[in-house]
């Protein structure tokens, strides 16, 4: 049983999902529609209903992730891939927030220096955007790339996060 919720947020419509083994799915989309469908899609054998209002509070800490753009390493997540991607997207939590680097230098954080593409590969698998920050991934030519919920998004989040980072130095 997967339980979802969609929220506005600085992103536009934003869904999360989870299941009793943790928050396993966020997307972003204009539509709640395709937002839906796409949980269905990733999920097809599982039994997918919109939470309650009861719920909500489930839900609060991953949505302040999104809202305010700092990581929870409290959230519970549920997290399925390769042993490869998991490597993958370990890696990605560990780029501090408004920083970026390629896809060839995260394949050579992971031991894998030609696995460039693969990389690029399991960052476009990653089902929970923003929480597992593949965002923050960019061509070592400094493009943006791809990314899955639209490269608009990608560019603002590096854009809020940039800022949030100058913020914080200024503030110390």
């Amino acid at each position: 049983m997967i339980h979802y919720m969609i929220s506005q947020t600085i992103l536009g419509k934003t869904i999360l999902a989870q299941s009793d083994n943790g928050l396993c799915f966020v997307a972003m989309d204009d539509s709640e529609a395709k937002l839906v469908a796409a949980l269905r899609a990733n999920y097809p054998n599982s039994e997918i209903k919109a939470a309650s209002t009861k719920q909500f509070a489930d839900f609060s800490a991953a949505f302040s992730v999104i809202q305010k753009l700092e990581p929870n390493p409290d959230l519970k997540l549920y997290v399925q891939g390769t042993k490869f991607q998991l490597a993958v997207w370990q890696q990605l939590c560990r780029i501090p927030v408004g920083q970026t680097i390629t896809y060839s230098e995260l394949a050579k954080r992971i031991g894998q220096p030609k696995a460039t593409r693969a990389v690029a590969n399991a960052c476009g698998a990653n089902l929970l955007a923003v929480i597992i920050p593949c965002h923050r991934v960019v061509r070592k030519s400094g493009d943006l790339g791809g990314y899955a919920w639209g490269v608009e998004r990608k560019a603002k989040l590096l854009e809020l996060e940039k800022a949030q980072f100058a913020q914080m130095f200024k503030a110390a």
